[in-house]
């Protein structure tokens, strides 16, 4: 009993020996149970949780971010459902990062390993070379598809091939893209065409179960086909054989009548009357006769849920699990004790007894309630508590209660392991971002920057912080590595970017799928009151869209003549920066607080090479309208702004701190 820190008053150290022996004996129990147990289970408690806790944070950024940007309830499900599945299906591991270290030999074993077969099942690649298909085998990544999910849109350019390892894919009609004409199974290759030429789809591809593939990507063959182009130029000519039997067949189908298939997924009809009953009657087969079995089932599921609230979970099962086995080890000895109507003469509850007898006059109720008198006994033991008022008197007690005493010590210690393991892990996105800030405030301090660079800088990182934080400063963005298919994550972006890049008149053309090229590619700002966007007189080369906030342009001669103005959401920032690449003739400052869409010239170039005939800014200035330009950019001094601001800061440190005078004075 000492050894678990838990006494019961019934022995006690008399002589100084007894109590030396003693303090050592509970300082060795406080060590073994409390320091090196909890503590080392603790620490394995973590190594164990934290892939699952990893992808619990990620997943919550992801929620978080769709909330951030109002998309709908409908995608907003699908998105977080692939990460879910993921988890269910495969543990949450898509593309393990550390396969890359490995040599290269290795690798590329492996990867021909999981592609040969699909690749073999391929028309193109079928007849070509081992140490080609080794090659082109690293290029190729894993992807799979919820049912309904859309694969290739009708119309929209196709940029990679898919090889189908489990599941069902189907071809839409192209008349209402919705009934489905023919259905491909494992070892099916499309789109090998995509790989070649830049042809939109004819019809659109859904998933009819849940599929999983292999995917290569059109910019990654392209690069391959660098180092091999006799084979390239051999896959080029077979894949215009194919387009010209295409379309001979095509030519001779248009005199025939057409034949037309309705197929419908069964998945989708209701069940009969017999089969409804008997889902119900599955309800009924045996009967549970401990539920205690049902609640270990109930709480392992909510475990097993990747969004549920872990720490509620865990505490409310600490505290069923806690207080079932107070009760039951209160029934055990209490029958222990009193397993007939008389109870042993020397056990702890017949000692109670006969103390409460010999207390005349005294009304007590330790004893008048039998099974909760236990019950608050045994709840003593497992808690070391140790109150004193009951102790164990034969010996069948004393084991009882020092096994009870020792386990409680260990529950204990185990639930406290847990529990801390769960606490680490919900605070490790907190304990990421002040790592980054200290690393910063370090960085400031060394290098003796003046304090109002330093304002700027905490203003910022507080900013994100309370934006969505912090998950851009301390870990990559979910929509540039994620499991979704491309699809999706275009739909994501274009609901969150489509409606401020269309409020500018430039980007107000009639082809969509360019304005989905530059929501793509386009990024998020988030800046505080009092930040520059750009200084006049710099080349930035980027376009800044104001979804969110106001902005003040300021610039020498507007200050002198007092013609600054404000611009709100909807306006634009930089475009002949972008389109010309002349400098800025004004500075950009943020008056609150402001999410700003950035476009930079090679994400603009780069979705031009796309749609050429978007080319509309050729011409559009002449070079004498652009040496003015560039002539009124070189009037401005960043210098000279930058003495402004710090003057500005100060005014607005002053009228803060009047403020808050004015403010206490009042109160």
């Amino acid at each position: 009993m000492i050894l678990t820190t838990n006494s019961l008053g019934d022995l006690y150290p008399v002589s100084t020996l007894e109590r030396i022996i003693a303090t050592l004996a509970i300082l060795l129990g406080f060590f073994i149970t409390t320091i090196v147990f909890v503590g080392s289970l603790t620490s394995q408690f973590i190594t164990i949780t934290t892939r699952r806790a990893k992808y619990v944070r990620k997943l919550k950024r992801i929620q978080n971010h769709l909330s951030l940007i109002h998309m709908d309830e409908d995608t907003t499900k699908r998105v977080l459902r692939y990460y879910e599945d993921l988890w269910y299906q495969k543990s949450g591991v898509f593309k393990p990062k550390l396969i890359k270290l490995l040599p290269a030999p290795l690798l590329m074993e492996i990867c021909y390993d999981l592609n040969a077969v699909p690749l073999y099942s391929s028309l193109v690649f079928r007849q070509l070379p081992d140490p080609f298909l080794r090659r082109l085998s690293l290029a190729m990544c894993h992807q799979f598809y919820l049912p309904g999910d859309i694969v290739y849109n009708h119309n929209q350019n196709k940029s990679f091939m898919i090889c189908i390892t489990n599941g069902v894919l189907e071809l839409l009609s192209d008349e209402d893209d919705e009934s489905p004409m023919i259905s491909f199974g494992k070892g099916t290759c499309i789109g090998e065409i995509s790989l070649v030429f830049n042809i939109p789809a004819r019809c659109t591809v859904k998933a009819a179960t849940y599929v999983e593939c292999q995917i290569l990507n059109h910019t990654d063959f392209i690069k391959l086909m660098i180092t091999y182009p006799d084979i390239s130029v051999q896959i080029r000519s077979e894949m215009l054989e194919r387009i010209e039997r295409s379309h001979k067949r095509k030519m001779k189908q248009q005199s025939k009548p057409p034949l037309t298939l309705n197929i419908y997924a069964s998945r989708d009809q209701k069940k009969s009357s017999i089969k409804r009953l008997k889902d119900k009657l599955r309800f009924l087969q045996g009967v549970k006769l401990c539920l205690v079995w049902r609640i270990s089932s109930f709480f392992e599921e909510l475990e097993k849920k990747v969004m549920s609230n872990t720490i509620i979970v865990k505490i409310s099962k600490y505290c069923v699990y806690i207080g079932l086995l107070c009760y039951w080890s209160g029934v055990i000895l209490y029958m222990e004790s009193c397993f007939v109507n008389r109870c042993s003469q020397h056990s702890w509850f017949a000692r109670a007894l006969i103390r409460e007898d010999q207390r005349h006059g005294v009304m007590s109720t330790k004893t008048k309630y039998h099974v909760l008198t236990s019950i608050y006994f045994a709840t003593t033991i497992l808690l070391s508590v140790g109150y004193g008022d009951f102790n164990p008197g034969d010996k069948q007690d004393m084991g009882f209660v020092a096994f009870l005493s020792l386990y409680g010590v260990l529950l204990t210690g185990y639930c406290i392991s847990e529990f801390s393991a769960v606490v680490t892990h919900w605070a490790r996105t907190k304990t990421a971002f002040l790592e980054v800030i200290l690393t910063i405030d370090r960085f400031m301090k060394e290098n003796n920057m003046h304090s109002a660079i330093k304002s700027r800088i905490m203003s910022f990182y507080e900013l994100q912080w309370q934006y969505n934080s912090g998950v851009e400063l301390t870990d990559e963005s979910w929509l540039k590595k994620t499991v979704v298919p491309a699809e999706l994550r275009k739909k994501v972006l274009h609901q969150a970017r489509f409606k401020t890049l269309t409020s500018i008149q430039f980007f107000q053309v009639k082809n969509k799928a360019y304005i989905h090229t530059l929501t793509e590619t386009a990024r998020d700002i988030i800046l505080p009151p009092g930040e520059i966007v750009y200084y006049g007189g710099t080349i930035t080369r980027e376009l800044y869209i104001i979804e969110s906030g106001y902005c003040i342009v300021t610039s020498k001669e507007l200050r002198e003549t007092r013609r600054e103005r404000v611009i709100g959401p909807g306006n634009h920032l930089g475009l002949l920066v972008l389109l010309y690449g002349v400098p800025a003739v004004s500075t950009i400052i943020t008056l609150t607080h402001c999410k700003l869409i950035s476009i930079g010239h090679f994400a603009y170039t780069s979705a031009l090479n796309l749609f050429p005939d978007m080319k509309e800014h050729e011409g559009l200035l002449t070079s004498d309208e652009l040496h003015s330009i560039e002539q009124q950019a070189k009037s401005q001094n960043t210098d000279a702004y930058l003495k402004h601001y710090n003057v500005l800061m100060g005014k607005r440190l002053s009228s803060l701190l009047t403020n808050a005078l004015q403010d206490f004075f009042n109160g």
